[in-house]
């Protein structure tokens, strides 16, 4: 009756040890795995918002009279233009995009002037046609029609019975849209205008308050 008491707790015991045995190396075979994660690189992708800036600069310029108000050097950016003393008026646009990472990315770059009268009359005159562009920088430019532009103001004062009273803005507008991979995100496409208003006054054109020759915008 001992001896057989004796068999059934050894047997017992044989049976506790062997629980135990396995459940330590399923503990270290999962130790062993979680280390080997933590080890091996993920293939999972971060999200990054990636930023980057557009930016530019207007100019114009124009030859006059050295004896005019502008002296020896023309018209210059900033200044007002009269058009009845500077020949054709040359306007640009420079763009530029700024990024942390490297950037891949092309376009195209045009640009236009609009002329607004109020009252629900404006018409938009191109500038410069759109032209393909590769890269972080892009030139527009081109001549500004003053001429059709005092033509379309003077014609609509007529049919409106107005003299004089028209309220005249000239807003010069570059289009630039932009597509392609900065750092390893894809850019959806995208188009950037900033303006440069002038308040048109008989034959002057004046930068309107407010206005700036640069444009700037983060993204």
């Amino acid at each position: 009756m001992s001896a057989h008491r004796n068999d059934t707790d050894r047997q017992s015991m044989l049976g506790r040890l062997e629980t135990l045995t396995v459940v330590a190396i399923v503990g270290i075979l999962a130790l062993a795995l979680g280390l080997a994660a933590l080890a091996m690189p993920s293939t999972t992708a971060k999200a990054q918002k990636l930023a980057y800036t557009q930016s530019g600069s207007f100019s114009y310029s124009a030859t006059a009279p050295a004896t005019s108000v502008y002296g020896a050097k023309g018209l210059t950016s900033g200044q007002a233009i009269i058009t009845k003393i500077v020949g054709p008026v040359k306007a640009a646009f420079d763009y530029k995009l700024s990024s942390d990472v490297p950037a891949d990315v092309h376009g195209t770059a045009a640009l236009d002037v609009t002329v607004d009268l109020g009252q629900g009359f404006s018409k938009t005159f191109q500038v410069a046609a759109a032209q393909p562009f590769t890269g972080d920088h892009a030139t527009t430019s081109g001549v500004l029609p003053l001429a059709a532009i005092r033509a379309y103001a003077d014609g609509a004062a007529r049919d409106l019975g107005n003299t004089g009273a028209v309220a005249e803005t000239v807003t010069l507008r570059p289009e630039i849209t932009l597509s392609g991979i900065v750092g390893q995100q894809r850019l959806q496409p995208t188009t950037y205008e900033p303006t440069l208003p002038f308040a048109m006054t008989g034959a002057t054109l004046a930068i309107s308050n407010g206005g700036s020759a640069t444009g700037t915008d983060t993204t």
